[in-house]
């Protein structure tokens, strides 16, 4: 992998061009990162500059860590959550050079770096590298392929889970594809058991714990290593859906899950307004066992504190770390072993390298499947296998539980 970047800006350095993007697909665990290092050594032994994207602002910490100790004093530091005198500060070292390798969100291409040798984009798939929220509209990963080709720089995706797009896209262009289909250091991925939780129902847990995870947590607690829980789900959203089949009910304009209102007792589709009672049998199979799904994140964190008493429990999502720092904080806290358990939602599925997560229990792998989008079974994929990922990063391997209502769905399968 490292090889492949290297023919690049040796190509450059001769007079030639850089050419197409190369994509790295490797699973996680598979030193990714590793590359990236090391193909950043290579662009500044030939004198250039480097531009390193990471997805979000709460990932950007360990990554400069790991930078940091690698490039001493030649890195700088650019997203929207630093204050303006930082972001001028990288700004002006990277146009003057002082600064020679950039780390940042999709924001960190206002830099300019007039020697730009190598773009790297880690987890290359995420949809926080498109911007839609104000002007201009971009998609990152776009942009670095036409910035590349201005620059004559070498261009890398990275990711354990390209989307379909990147990946046909990497194969119709005949780009270099490299894959690193193995765990670094003998590691092996995590074992994964689906829970069904209609089954759960039927024996009368109707806990947001299924037996399996909670027995799962307690013998990791008792072993000294580390959980993460995850749960797609800030707030407090309802949905119905029957407990015999899965099936959640939806739109029957927009297919999308209808969203349970507590003050009315009716569903409500949140993008036409249709409004409906909630039904008294499932249209799907005839059973009267209609069940909802009201939980978030906070009744995440209050179960497990009340089942896990002497647990030391970390929670991380965008409220309860509103600022960089805060995230950085707890990602640190539990980088080090001083936490048991972290909670969090998809802050927690990207990136991170926990080497004593022995545990990463899903609490319902299928929030989110009635998102307005087409690519929604491959998302759901990417999230699931991303924060799977998290588990077993090191020889004494790992396990991961996913909790669902609808084991045979597509993508969970």
């Amino acid at each position: 992998a490292v090889s492949a970047i290297v023919e690049r800006l040796e190509r450059v350095e001769n007079g030639g061009r850089a050419g197409d993007p190369i994509l790295i697909q490797g699973v996680t665990g598979s030193g990714k990162t590793e590359v990236y290092l090391r193909a950043a050594a290579d662009a500044l032994r030939r004198g250039r500059q480097v531009l390193m994207l990471v997805p979000e602002i709460a990932l950007t910490h360990q990554i400069i860590q790991r930078f940091e100790s690698r490039f001493p004093g030649l890195i700088g530091v650019y997203h929207s959550d630093l204050s303006e005198n930082r972001r001028i500060d990288a700004w002006r070292g990277g146009r003057d050079g002082r600064i020679r390798i950039v780390i940042g969100t999709r924001s960190a291409f206002a830099v300019p770096l007039p020697e730009l040798g190598l773009i790297i984009m880690d987890e290359c798939h995420d949809e926080s590298y498109s911007q839609s929220e104000g002007r201009p509209v971009f998609s990152a990963s776009t942009l670095a392929i036409d910035y590349g080709r201005l620059t004559n720089a070498a261009v890398v995706y990275g990711s354990a889970t390209p989307s379909v797009t990147q990946r046909y896209k990497a194969e119709q262009s005949h780009w270099t594809i490299v894959e690193l289909p193995k765990r670094v250091g003998g590691a092996v991925p995590p074992s994964i058991q689906i829970v069904d939780l209609r089954n759960e129902l039927r024996e009368g847990n109707s806990s947001l714990f299924s037996r399996t995870l909670e027995e799962k947590l307690a013998k990791t607690l008792e072993a000294g290593r580390q959980s993460i829980l995850f749960m797609n789900r800030r707030g407090l959203s309802s949905y119905v859906f029957c407990a015999n089949c899965g099936m959640p009910f939806h739109c029957p304009n927009c297919d999308l899950n209808l969203t349970l209102h507590r003050a009315t007792e009716r569903m409500v589709c949140h993008v036409c307004g249709h409004k409906e009672d909630i039904p008294r049998v499932c249209p799907s199979c005839g059973s009267g066992e209609i069940n909802r799904f009201s939980a978030g994140i906070e009744e995440v964190h209050a179960l497990t504190a009340e089942r896990f008493p002497t647990a030391r429990i970390l929670r991380l999502d965008s409220d309860a770390a509103a600022s960089r720092d805060t995230a950085a904080k707890v990602l640190e806290t539990f980088a080090k072993g001083d936490a048991d358990i972290l909670i969090g939602t998809r802050m927690v599925s990207k990136g991170l390298d926990f080497p004593n997560v022995a545990l990463v229990g899903v609490v319902l792998a299928e929030i989110g499947g009635g998102l307005l989008d087409y690519r929604v079974e491959e998302q759901i994929y990417q999230l699931m296998t991303q924060v799977i990922g998290r588990a077993g990063r090191s020889d004494r391997g790992g396990e991961a539980i996913l909790q669902t209502y609808q084991p045979d769905r597509y993508s969970i399968r």
